[in-house]
C-alpha cells in the first residue's frame, strides 16, 4: 500500500509482518526498472519499507521483518507467538488469521495457538506525511491473568543503493528502559534475531545492548526491540503504535520523529 500522494509503500503480510511478495512490479513500482524496482526475490518482487525512486529497505537479502509476542499463564504457562519471513518464520499462531486491506490502510488479526491472546496491527496514514502508522492490539482472551506481557518487532536494515552495507543509528533506549521507568526491555542492532521471543532473546553485533548510538556501521545489521506491559487481566486489551517511515534525509526522518513524539527510534541509512 502507497501512502496518499507520497513515495513510501509498506508491503504488509496477512500475520502484520512486512516483506510482502507478488508478481506484480507495476502497481507498486509504476513499472520502473533500476533503483525503483523493488528487491527481487527469485522471480517475484518483495516489498517491504519501500520508497519510490531509491527502493526496498527491508526486504534484501534476508526479508527480516517481524514482531512477536508472549505472556505468562497460571494454566497454560508460557505463551509465545511470532511472523517474519526470515526471522523463524510463523510460530504460536492459530490458523492464518484475518485480515484485511482498503487503499492505504491494512489490518491484520492473528491469535496464538491456544486462542490466550489476539494480536492485531491497524495500518495506516499516520498525520506526518509519508509516514505509516500502526497500531498494536494485545487482548487477553482468558479468563486469567496475563503476565509480563512482552511484545517484540524486528528489522534488518537493507538501504539501498548499498544494501548490507548501512549506518544505522538507535535513540530513545536508555530513558525508556523499564529500569528508568519505560517499557522498553531491551533493545539491540541486530535484525536477525527471532522475531518468537520465545525462541531467544535479542543480541547485539556491533553496539552494546540497551545503550544509544549515532551511525553504528558500516555494516549489515538493523534494530530489535522487546517491549514490556506488565500484566493483562481477563479480557483486557493494551494498545500502543509504531511507525514506518522513508525520508530523502536525515532532516525530515528527524522532524517526523519530533511532530510524532517517537520515544524510541531507528533509522537505517547508505553508505554514501
Amino acid at each position: 500500500m502507497q501512502y496518499p500522494g507520497g513515495n513510501t509503500f509498506l508491503g504488509v503480510n496477512d500475520q502484520g509482518h512486512l516483506n510482502f511478495t507478488t508478481s506484480d512490479d507495476v502497481a507498486l513500482a509504476g513499472g520502473v526498472v533500476g533503483p525503483d524496482q523493488p528487491f527481487l526475490a527469485g522471480n517475484q518482487f518483495s516489498y517491504g519499507l519501500f520508497r519510490y525512486g531509491v527502493g526496498a529497505g527491508t526486504s534484501p537479502g534476508c526479508e527480516c521483518e517481524g514482531w512477536g509476542a508472549s505472556a505468562e499463564f497460571a494454566g497454560p504457562g508460557y505463551v509465545s507467538l511470532g511472523a517474519s519471513i526470515d526471522n523463524g518464520g510463523i510460530s504460536g499462531i492459530s490458523g492464518v488469521g484475518t485480515f484485511d486491506s482498503v487503499g492505504p490502510t491494512a489490518t491484520s488479526t492473528v491469535h496464538s495457538a491456544g486462542n490466550e491472546l489476539t494480536i492485531r496491527h491497524n495500518f495506516g496514514p499516520s498525520i506526518f506525511f509519508d509516514v505509516f502508522q500502526a497500531t498494536v492490539t494485545i487482548t487477553n482472551d482468558t479468563d486469567e491473568t496475563a503476565r509480563n506481557v512482552t511484545y517484540r518487532r524486528i528489522l534488518d536494515w537493507d538501504i539501498p543503493p548499498t544494501p548490507f552495507d548501512e549506518f544505522v543509528l538507535v535513540q530513545g533506549v536508555e530513558a525508556n528502559l523499564v529500569a528508568n521507568g519505560g517499557n522498553l526491555i531491551r533493545a539491540v542492532d541486530n535484525g536477525f534475531d527471532p522475531a518468537n521471543p520465545g525462541d531467544g532473546m535479542l543480541t547485539s553485533i556491533n553496539e552494546p545492548a540497551n545503550t544509544d548510538f549515532h551511525d553504528s556501521g558500516q555494516s549489515d545489521h538493523g534494530a530489535g526491540f522487546d517491549f514490556g506491559f506488565g500484566d493483562l487481566e481477563a479480557g483486557e486489551s493494551r494498545s500502543f503504535n509504531i511507525f514506518y517511515d522513508t525520508a530523502p534525509d536525515q532532516a525530515q526522518a528527524e522532524a517526523a520523529v519530533a511532530t510524532l513524539n517517537l520515544d524510541v527510534w531507528s533509522f537505517g541509512q547508505s553508505n554514501p
